[in-house]
């Protein structure tokens, strides 16, 4: 039997939060178009090629847990373990100069150094995010984004990276990529697990396929481990209210990341009646305030004319309240899809537009169709 609404917000455990939500949409975002300000046709970097430039840097947590007589010490060891994931794709390493060279926290220092890497990164071939972890947010009204759009360079990160590259892509029309963490490379190149290698060629060839704009395969290899303690993960896939074809623009981040930012200038927008593909992982979390960010995707007009595809779904009630949501708005749904916190994952473009098979989980992007998208209303 389906779930009525009020059945749906008890299960969420947010039925006493979520009276008035309307009020936190900002008056701009409510009845209206969705952008304001011109829009942008997206821009595709090139694809790397040996010996290119593979510039690595923290936009997030640096020496975050780390004490301050050990710094000199990690942060060289880091470097050299940056060096050799780097290598692994045929580039030529170059460290930001303040890569690991703070902690990562809000304070006006931290939030300096880690600017000043991201724009002086621009104009390598790869930028490529070591680590993430919190605090990226006070990087986004800091960041050169015509300069991204000038030099065009291939940005890669997830998890603390979601605000910037949604950021990057809103604000300069360059498509970006979420994909694994140069530090969680690292760990499948020294695990000891038994699919070490595995996981490596995976996760390397998943980058490789993604900026080159080649068929990139969600489907479960059926070995899948959680990132960093390479615990085994069960990902099963279900689909719900789907049909056989799915298209629209690329939308990607974890979901704790994206859904705060949506309905700023931070997250890219498309209009209401351009279809759209969003991938936001880690609905394991906090599923309450799940809830309430999914409503705040729907208030917004996020979730007209597109697809929700997460990733690893822990407990069952998540899968229930996902289909009775799904079924409240017509919303397809997936789950169980190999991407986000998990080796070995998938890489996804995010500003591009793609089609996608949901029995065989493939995406395709379509580099020739046209549309525009750019920041949302409010703040130009």
């Amino acid at each position: 039997m389906a779930l009525t609404r009020r059945e749906m917000l008890k299960l969420a455990g947010a039925a006493a939060i979520t009276v008035g939500l309307e009020a936190m949409i900002p008056s701009w975002a409510v009845g209206a178009p969705a952008m304001e300000v011109p829009m942008k046709t997206p821009i595709f970097p090139e694809a790397f090629k040996a010996g290119d430039a593979g510039y690595v840097f923290t936009p997030c947590v640096g020496m975050g847990g780390v004490q301050p007589a050990d710094y000199d010490r990690v942060r060289k060891e880091r470097k050299e373990q940056y060096a050799s994931v780097v290598q692994q794709l045929g580039l030529a390493f170059e460290s930001a100069l303040n890569v690991d060279g703070h902690r990562g926290d809000f304070g006006k220092e931290s939030r300096r150094l880690r600017l000043e890497d991201i724009n002086n990164g621009v104009t390598r071939k790869v930028m490529w995010a070591a680590r993430g972890g919190s605090s990226s947010l006070p990087m986004l009204d800091g960041i050169d984004y015509a300069s991204f759009a000038t030099h065009k360079p291939i940005v890669i990160g997830y998890s603390g990276m979601t605000p910037i590259i949604n950021a990057i892509t809103a604000n300069s029309g360059l498509v970006t990529y979420h994909g694994p963490m140069v530090s969680s490379i690292y760990g499948d190149m020294t695990t000891k697990h038994p699919d070490a290698a595995f996981f490596l060629e995976h996760e390397l060839q998943g980058i490789r396929d993604a900026v080159a704009g080649r068929e990139i395969d969600l489907t479960p290899t059926g070995k899948e481990v959680a990132i960093m303690s390479y615990a085994p993960v069960t990902l099963k896939v279900e689909r719900v209210n789907c049909p056989d074809r799915l298209e629209g623009v690329v939308l990607a981040g974890h979901f704790q990341g994206f859904c705060p930012l949506a309905g700023t200038p931070w997250i890219p927008t498309v209009d209401r009646k351009t279809p759209k593909l969003l991938f936001l992982e880690a609905t394991h979390v906090d599923w309450s305030y799940n809830f309430e960010a999914m409503e705040r995707l729907r208030l917004l007009g996020y979730l007209e004319n597109a697809a929700f595809l997460t990733g690893i779904i822990y407990k069952e009630d998540v899968g229930t309240f996902l289909r009775a949501w799904s079924d409240e708005y017509g919303i397809p749904i997936i789950w169980g899809l190999r991407y986000g916190h998990l080796v070995p994952s998938a890489t996804l473009p995010v500003g591009a537009y793609a089609t996608f098979d949901t029995k065989s989980l493939v995406l395709k992007v379509q580099r020739e169709h046209g549309y525009t998208y750019g920041r949302n209303r409010g703040q130009d």
